[in-house]
């Protein structure tokens, strides 16, 4: 760190730097794609297991028992179809000089910002329907913390290796220069 970093005077509101003026990065291109098959696949085991549960009832030659197993079963279908879009675009990560910001909300926004300086363990996960779209999850830890603090969804493999080497540069650099001040 220099000099200037350790300076500590008070700031006018209007001279702070605002998340709209941030430039965030979207995720990959097939996140809503993947996330409408995610929840296909959960809702169609949910509707196989109603109808094997309806045959052993003895309900399946109820019409009425039909029209509420295709209304529970479409509903969420069309719904994530129309959101998945949406729910995408409104998520990203932007990359500064001293820390990483993950945004994401259509309704509730949230921002997470974490400093290089804290972060200890970049790890990267996929889970086997993010390999099949060759998707990964970039995961941050810090002190103190059991889980992460931080997911990035959705990133490439080679963004989310190229992300997680930078990262780790910054955060030893980081750790090094304060090290050196100290």
């Amino acid at each position: 760190m220099t000099a200037d970093n350790n300076n500590n005077d008070a700031r006018d509101l209007d001279n702070i730097p605002r998340d709209e003026t941030m430039n965030f990065q979207t995720l990959a291109d097939n996140y809503a794609k993947a996330m409408v098959i995610n929840v296909s696949v959960v809702w169609t085991l949910i509707f196989m297991g109603t109808l094997v549960l309806s045959y052993f009832t003895g309900d399946l030659g109820n019409p009425f028992v039909y029209w509420q197993v295709y209304v529970i079963y479409s509903l969420p279908i069309a719904a994530i179809i129309v959101l998945a879009p949406i729910i995408a675009r409104s998520r990203g990560y932007a990359i500064r000089e001293q820390d990483i910001h993950y945004k994401k909300g259509v309704i509730f926004h949230k921002t997470v910002s974490l400093p290089y300086i804290r972060i200890q363990h970049v790890e990267v996960e996929s889970t086997p329907m993010e390999r099949l779209y060759g998707l990964t999850t970039l995961k941050f830890f810090t002190a103190g913390g059991g889980s992460a603090d931080m997911k990035i969804p959705a990133l490439t493999e080679e963004a989310s290796t190229k992300l997680r080497a930078f990262i780790i540069k910054k955060a030893g650099a980081e750790d090094a220069e304060g090290a050196q001040n100290a």
